[in-house]
């Protein structure tokens, strides 16, 4: 049976974790199982929880992502990394320490799912239903979700952000 990405976002801007969670959610492929804003209350949580992802600034009032990333490899079951900041610079950290992605702030709709479809790829790479365009259990339970429909390497629609991607397409080409 296919599931989604269990994810947890880390990040101490109230107003950046609830845009990240409002463009998770409109990527049916993610669940936001937490958040938090240290690296510390992080770590506990993504201790108790086990998420398959998280998504981590970078640059944590604190520890920063780096520090919390060698603590979150020394879980049982570590979650795959996804860095979200403000600065360019800390990228080669972040690869070092195997991120999935890095995201530079303000998020970009089209680059979160670039990023989910990179998870999915390293989380579920063989799993026969996960990028079934069948659509047998992609809007299960979630009628409100957009269905993924694409292909292994393609994209993921966005629901709410789709209509604002194709506007700007739209322009872009008329």
């Amino acid at each position: 049976m296919w599931n989604r990405i269990r994810a947890v976002i880390i990040e101490d801007e109230p107003l950046a974790a609830q845009y990240l969670t409002e463009l998770l959610d409109d990527i049916y492929q993610v669940e936001v199982v937490g958040s938090a804003t240290t690296s510390d209350d992080g770590l506990r949580l993504c201790a108790e929880l086990r998420p398959d992802a998280v998504f981590v600034d970078i640059n944590l009032p604190d520890k920063d992502g780096v520090w919390l990333a060698t603590q979150l490899a020394m879980l049982p079951q570590p979650p795959r990394l996804v860095f979200t900041t403000g600065d360019a610079n800390r990228a080669t950290d972040a690869f070092r320490l195997g991120a999935v992605d890095y995201l530079l702030k303000p998020l970009d709709p089209e680059q979160v799912t670039d990023a989910v479809n990179r998870l999915l790829r390293h989380l579920r790479p063989f799993e026969p239903g996960s990028f079934s365009s069948s659509g047998d259990h992609a809007n299960e339970g979630s009628p409100n979700k957009t269905r993924f429909t694409g292909a292994a390497l393609g994209s993921i629609p966005c629901g709410k952000s789709l209509p604002l991607i194709m506007r700007w397409l739209i322009s872009r080409d008329g």
